[in-house]
């Protein structure tokens, strides 16, 4: 994403929750995703994977109106940094980067997919 492009939203805004809104979450003014990646899901619910406080760990949670439901801990950042970037095109409605799809044919990509039901298969 370019500067130009860049937005700061604050943690608790609204913003985060809009349907297919794809955010960097992190540490510093530098807009890197260095503490994780989030997904809007539409009607007050965000995707979130990276860094957890509690389990401490990298995790994906599912974030509803102020509760959370922890979906999985201990995952590999960079997968499940592709899965909610595969999420946010499915939603957006565009076509998937060369580097999700390569994550996609990993098994572990595919088993976190099942865990948040995006795969039926």
């Amino acid at each position: 994403m370019a500067d130009d492009e860049r937005e700061q939203i604050d943690g608790n805004s609204p913003q985060l929750y809009e349907r297919g809104r794809l955010v960097a979450h992190c540490s510093d003014d530098s807009g890197m995703a260095d503490c994780g990646i989030s997904v809007g899901l539409g009607n007050g619910q965000m995707l979130y994977a990276g860094d957890l406080p509690d389990p401490f760990s990298t995790g994906i949670k599912l974030y509803s109106q102020g509760a959370s439901i922890l979906v999985a801990d201990r995952v590999d950042y960079e997968v499940a940094r592709a899965m909610i970037e595969v999420i946010a095109e499915a939603i957006n409605g565009e076509s998937e980067s060369e580097e999700a799809a390569e994550y996609r044919k990993q098994s572990q990509f595919r088993q976190m997919m099942r865990d948040v039901g995006m795969l039926s298969f």
